[in-house]
This record gives C-alpha cells, structure tokens and sequence, in this order.
C-alpha cells in the first residue's frame, strides 16, 4: 500500500494527522479495489546486492529470510516534494492498525472541531 502526500505537509505542525489521513485513504482503497478478494497478498522485492542469505552478522548465515511486517518511506514517484508511505502487516495486524488509525483520526478531527469552537 502507497500513498504520495507532500513532504511539507508531513513535516508541518499536522504531520501525524496528513500521514494517518493518507493512510486511511489508502486502506480503503485497497478494502474496495482491485484486492479486495484476494485471499492472500504476495509482495516481493531483492535486490542482486542483497544477499539476505550471504549475511553474517557474528552468529552464522540465516537459514530462513522472511518480512512479516513493514514500513517504507521513500520520495515520491510522481509528485515534487512528495513522499511515499508503505506498510505491510499480516491480516489480523492490519485491522488492528486500521482500527487504531480510526480512532486517532477521530480524535485528531474531534480536538480540530475543538479548536475551531474555541478559538474560531
């Protein structure tokens, strides 16, 4: 899951909630798009670089490389100044995280609505 969002709006005083509000978009997006049957979900990324099974570091080569959970950050493909956000949890980690984004949005929107009374 991507989602491109201006640099400068994640590093502004609402970064939390520009980078919750892209996830979230991203998130139903994929619960109503093109995976929204699938079963299960393959990614796969290497690099000839790489070597996962060639590293040692001190207590012997790995004998099994696997990702279970991710997060990416990186510049954004089609956007100047953009960022691009990945994450990638099992099903069960995923709901959690969906679960747990909603409510930090909804308390982000309802401390704005706040504000705004408050000061508006």
């Amino acid at each position: 899951m991507q989602h491109c969002s201006k640099r400068s709006k994640l590093e502004g005083q609402n970064g939390i909630f520009e980078a919750a509000v892209a996830l979230r978009s991203k998130i139903k997006e994929l619960q109503s798009g093109p995976y929204e049957s699938a079963e299960t979900l393959m990614s796969f990324f290497s690099s000839p670089k790489l070597d996962a099974y060639e590293s040692d570091f001190g207590w012997g080569k790995p004998k099994l490389s696997e990702v279970l959970l991710s997060w990416c950050l990186s510049d954004c493909r089609d956007k100047e100044g953009g960022i691009e956000v990945g994450v990638a949890f099992g099903r069960a980690h995923m709901q959690k995280f969906n679960t747990i984004l909603e409510e930090i949005l909804a308390d982000i929107a309802l401390h704005d609505h706040e504000k705004v009374q408050v000061f508006g």
